[in-house]
């Protein structure tokens, strides 16, 4: 191995860092496709705020080292916000959205410390579009954009970030095609839409785009129901 929780180690002492984060590798190795997912390009940040959270494309707790007390006190701040919910799926994101709302610096280090089969038969990923676990990807998703619509009251950037970058780029661009494997949560994923609609910082295009989507969910909504 390249030691790299040892090297990630250093580098949170050097730069006092909550969090350190380094590339992995991803891919199906059956077939030899193998691709690495980058951080961020901006090495140090700090403080972290919400930008590294929706610039960082690698969301997930398994390529990342951190800071005991950080990890705690975010488990504690996800506890308070979601104690009654069950993340099926995607629960990486969401806990990753507690990490940054709690750290208050970032850095990464350009080096492959985790190899990613996405070809496993059993495992959640290879069934990322069984019906349960794409109502609870979703719902993630979806209760995100919900918290920082309510908790971003004179803050446009997260509620921009936090709704409508949000919802085009873990929406529209992995899940719009796949509303079709929606059975549940309807009310709850038009709830929110209905909040952002109602807001007054989304232009005209912004709001067409959710209209568009909230009018595929009510067809998907009535098709489970004539079942």
């Amino acid at each position: 191995m390249n030691n790299i929780l040892i090297k990630s180690y250093k580098v949170a002492n050097r730069f006092n860092l909550d969090i350190v984060q380094f590339y992995h590798v991803m891919g199906d190795y059956s077939e030899n496709h193998l691709y690495i997912l980058n951080p961020i390009s901006t090495p140090i940040y700090q403080p972290t705020t919400n930008k590294v959270f929706f610039n960082n494309p690698t969301r997930y707790l398994w390529d990342k080292l951190i800071k005991k007390d950080i990890f705690l006190n975010s488990i504690y701040f996800m506890n308070k916000k979601y104690r009654k919910e069950r993340f099926v799926i995607h629960n990486d994101e969401t806990a990753c959205f507690g990490l940054f709302k709690i750290a208050f610096s970032y850095g990464q280090i350009e080096e492959v410390g985790y190899f990613y089969n996405r070809n496993i038969s059993n495992s959640t990923t290879s069934k990322n579009f069984f019906p349960e676990n794409l109502n609870g990807r979703f719902h993630s998703i979806f209760s995100t954009m919900k918290y920082y619509y309510e908790q971003s009251a004179n803050n446009t950037f997260e509620k921009f970030y936090g709704g409508y970058k949000f919802f085009t780029y873990r929406i529209i661009r992995k899940y719009e095609d796949k509303i079709q494997f929606l059975t549940k949560g309807f009310d709850y994923i038009l709830g929110v839409i209905n909040i952002y609609l109602k807001s007054q910082f989304f232009n005209a295009s912004q709001k067409v785009l959710l209209k568009q989507f909230k009018l595929k969910i009510k067809h998907q909504k009535r098709k489970i129901n004539l079942k």
